[in-house]
């Protein structure tokens, strides 16, 4: 909370009002960045003197901070096993439980076998949400072990994280059984030979 003496009287200069005037007193309510969403409370304590008494008012102050709260869903897949060069798609969802906006930029992985993309609206408004798309598609066998980093524009939101892990084999060979060939009795050298 701080005093605006742009908007009213200047409590740095001493104001003075005679006897039935009035004046307007302004506080602004700038809440931390930040700042966990909810009630802000404080007091504000004004002095004032005349006719040789002197007056002490205490005034309550109140102001709600509204701050983006964004809910990853789910912050881990586990995709199991798959096959080398098989792609496997997912979906995250991003909601925002708290009174701002946020925007989503940008999406980053470690693991080149993992992409993330947006396919909803990157700026995300209080009560919505916004899809991801995450795909999986290895060149090389081996375990998957990498998180999405979602980063926002301003540092002051923190988006979670989403582990994947996938265990990527070979692909499976396929062959045909051989059918089974049998040979009757036959003599040497007879025509049926």
């Amino acid at each position: 909370f701080s005093l605006n003496s742009s908007e009213g009287i200047d409590p740095s200069n001493t104001p003075s009002l005679s006897g039935g005037e009035s004046g307007q007193l302004a506080v602004t309510f700038t809440p931390d960045q930040g700042a966990s969403n909810g009630v802000v409370e404080t007091t504000l304590r004004l002095n004032a003197s005349g006719s040789g008494a002197t007056y002490n008012r205490t005034l309550p102050l109140q102001g709600s901070v509204s701050a983006p709260e964004p809910t990853v869903s789910p912050t881990e897949i586990d995709v199991g096993t798959v096959q080398v060069n098989t792609s496997v798609n997912e979906i995250v969802s991003i909601s925002n439980d708290g009174g701002e906006p946020f925007r989503i930029d940008p999406i980053s992985t470690n693991d080149p076998a993992v992409d993330a993309r947006v396919i909803g609206g990157k700026e995300i408004v209080p009560g919505g949400e916004t899809t991801v798309a995450v795909q999986i598609n290895s060149s090389t066998t081996g375990d998957i072990d990498t998180s999405i980093n979602f980063q926002a524009e301003s540092d002051s939101v923190s988006i979670p994280t989403v582990d994947i892990t996938a265990d990527v084999i070979a692909a499976n060979l396929k062959t045909d059984s051989l059918a089974s060939v049998e040979f009757a009795d036959t003599a040497t050298g007879s025509a049926t030979s």
